[in-house]
């Protein structure tokens, strides 16, 4: 029985700790770490996990793991992997390996030889698409001439509500500047390599009409491979006329048949049709299971992982691509919150008077480098003054936590901060940019 820690308490990993639960007999997730209380509280509650911590090398310092599935937001991903392969210890990360092609290419050199490393890229193992690979490798449509892949979904246009399905089921998705690809189309692309075999991207085109989130909300990508092979991929976010829900379509045309997936399941056209029908929400469900058993089946025989980092780094070079040659729109002023320490530490009215100063400094630095930057202790000092000096508790905390919820990202400067670690949070659970330097904070439009 193997003993796997959890590193992230987000939305994603309810699939992992089903995935895990349904492998009991072979794997016991023992311990969740994450930086929320609430968060990790509830997946050990719901799960039956016996130890939390609020920091994941404290984990991997108390408790003896066989393997640590990381879960975390995509920005953590390289640093935890690091974290956990420093000790040896086997990695399952959540796609994708890093944010960019870069920093995943790091990790992969970094981890090599230190410990096992496989991606948690669940899509390719969905079982409808496990059968569409052993119809091809059968050889039961020809040779493959074609294939078309998409998938649309309202999910980015107002219901009835007025809000918005795809960000209510993942609100840190408004502000990815790298939305569509990176989040969602990543499976698509790894998903026709894997049918397809390698694949080059010949031309892409990102549309980013959504005016509520940052990125793109459209894509349309066309990929060539080996004899002749051509294939589109196209993924709509803001698609009228279609549900909220995610439902691919795929169609491959071989020399002597064809695939079609619909609505209700996969039909092979040609000389031996076949139909079959797909639960698409129990074979969503499976193919977080069906990738954990691959991680396991690897670590007990020793074979090569199906989604090493060498695979996988194949599908982020051609998200990369489809960023460098789909049309990225200009430059967005971002609304950028300064914060460091006002009252902490500061016993003097000139202490706390030499602390504002230098976040104004911040401010105006992020200001030259063309955004508009934010101060809580500036909106708030005008309006305790009115209201009397009694009132700074008050006032100063809640009117900063509400322009926290109000700005892209923040710059978080100076020493320990109370305060300031309050506001951090609150960009933090939401995915946004959380900045420890100016020189992090991206250049913005020329005013």
């Amino acid at each position: 029985m193997k003993r796997i820690g959890l590193i992230g308490a987000g939305w994603v990993t309810q699939h992992h700790l089903d995935g895990w639960r349904a492998l009991a007999a072979r794997a016991h997730v023992v311990a969740v770490a994450d930086p929320s209380d609430p968060a990790r509280a509830a997946r050990a509650r719901e799960y039956g996990i016996a130890a939390t911590y609020a920091d994941a090398a404290a984990m991997l310092d108390r408790e003896a793991l066989d393997a640590v599935d990381v879960a975390a937001p995509r920005e953590h991903h390289a640093p935890l992997c690091r974290l956990v392969a420093a000790r040896g210890i086997p990695v399952l990360c959540q796609k994708p390996l890093a944010p960019t092609l870069a920093e995943a290419e790091a990790l992969a050199r970094d981890v090599a030889g230190k410990a096992r490393l496989m991606v948690h890229e669940n899509w390719r193992f969905r079982p409808h698409y496990r059968t569409v690979r052993r119809w091809i490798d059968a050889g039961r449509i020809g040779r493959l001439r074609n294939a078309a892949l998409s998938i649309r979904t309202c999910g980015l246009l107002p219901d009835a509500s007025g809000g918005r399905p795809a960000l209510a089921r993942q609100p840190f998705m408004a502000h990815e500047a790298r939305m569509l690809v990176a989040e969602a189309l990543i499976h698509h692309i790894d998903t026709l390599r894997f049918l397809l075999g390698p694949l080059t991207l010949d031309a892409a085109r990102l549309g980013y009409g959504c005016s509520a989130i940052r990125g793109e909300s459209d894509a349309t990508m066309l990929f060539s491979g080996a004899d002749g092979i051509a294939a589109t991929l196209v993924g709509d976010f803001a698609a009228h006329g279609h549900p909220p829900i995610l439902r691919d379509r795929l169609e491959i045309q071989g020399t002597t048949g064809a695939i079609r997936l619909d609505a209700t399941g996969l039909e092979l056209s040609g000389p031996s049709p076949e139909r079959v029908a797909v639960d698409f929400d129990a074979e969503y469900k499976a193919s977080y299971r069906d990738t954990i058993a691959h991680f396991l089946d690897r670590l007990d025989d020793g074979g090569p992982f199906e989604t090493a980092p060498e695979d996988n780094l194949e599908t982020l070079r051609l998200v990369e691509r489809a960023y460098d040659i789909g049309g990225v729109p200009a430059q967005r002023r971002l609304w950028i919150m300064v914060a460091g320490p006002y009252g902490t530490g500061a016993i003097t009215v000139a202490e706390r008077e030499s602390n504002l100063r230098a976040m104004n400094a911040a401010a105006a630095a992020v200001f030259r480098r063309g955004h508009v930057p934010v101060i809580g202790v500036n909106m708030a000092l005008p309006v305790i003054e009115a209201a009397g000096a009694g009132q700074f508790d008050a006032i100063m905390m809640p009117m900063s936590l509400a322009l926290a919820e109000r700005c892209d990202a923040i710059l978080r400067i100076g020493g320990a901060s109370s305060g300031a670690d309050q506001e951090v949070a609150r960009f933090a659970a939401r995915g946004l940019p959380v900045w420890r330097s100016l020189d992090a904070v991206p250049a913005g439009p020329p005013r």
